[in-house]
């Protein structure tokens, strides 16, 4: 079971590797699968979520979360410091890597029951309004130069139901926590919003409790969607099972 963000959903963004991926794990007899923060707040809650609905017409869901958390590797993924013309010239170079929004949006569309028709992904980067200081890199952030970037993932699936996701990920001012909401458009319309998300440690604690439906899941690569419902795991649970 790996944080891996693309093994959540890996069929669209790297078919080949999912593909030989599953075949070494059926061949070996073992599973291989990935949980983390997506897995309930972003998967799980929001699924059960759209089980209230008679109606879905579009699923618009945002997260955000502090970039100055993680360390400067995770800092220069978001190109944390850079000026807007080299995150630019960056992205026209390299691209950007959207998997880790789209698996989970595309996990969440299977889980539904809904067939992707076009999925169109894009990123903009958050610009510093003023100097800000980051702790990841120990340094200032001159004002106009990147704090974080959005990424985010539109889906439009063959049945009519727009899905969209957006993640911020960015270095936060003084007093701002981690967020997550949703909203399903519809009939009836609903919401979601978790405020104050411990990020961090609910990637730890996801996996930990996910061990037990790893172990019992068909060998081969089990993406998200095709886990059960996340559960509480008591110590006495996983030990003994």
């Amino acid at each position: 079971v790996t944080i891996e963000e693309e093994a959540v959903y890996p069929w669209s963004t790297a078919p080949e590797l999912a593909s030989e991926l599953d075949r070494i794990a059926k061949a070996g007899g073992a599973t291989l699968a990935a949980s983390g923060a997506q897995d309930v707040f972003w998967m799980h809650l929001v699924g059960c979520l759209l089980g209230a609905a008679h109606r879905i017409d579009a699923v618009e869901g945002r997260c955000s979360w502090n970039a100055d958390d993680y360390g400067p590797e995770v800092a220069r993924h978001v190109h944390l410091g850079a000026t807007r013309e080299e995150f630019d010239r960056s992205l026209a170079d390299h691209g950007w890597p959207d998997f880790v929004v789209r698996s989970t949006l595309e996990a969440l569309v299977a889980d539904a029951g809904f067939t992707p028709a076009t999925v169109r992904p894009f990123v903009t980067p958050v610009v510093a309004e003023q100097e800000t200081w980051s702790r990841s890199l120990g340094q200032m952030i001159p004002a106009g130069c990147v704090l974080g970037v959005i990424d985010a993932v539109a889906i439009q699936t063959a049945e009519g139901p727009m899905f969209s996701f957006e993640m911020a990920g960015r270095v936060y001012d003084e007093g701002e926590s981690d967020t997550n909401e949703w909203v399903v458009r519809g009939d009836p319309p609903l919401e979601l919003r978790n405020d104050r998300v411990p990020t961090r440690l609910i990637t730890c604690t996801s996996v930990v409790n996910r061990i037990p439906d790893v172990v019992a899941a068909a060998p081969g690569l089990v993406t998200l969607d095709r886990l059960p419902r996340p559960r509480y795991r008591p110590g006495p649970y996983l030990i003994n099972n």
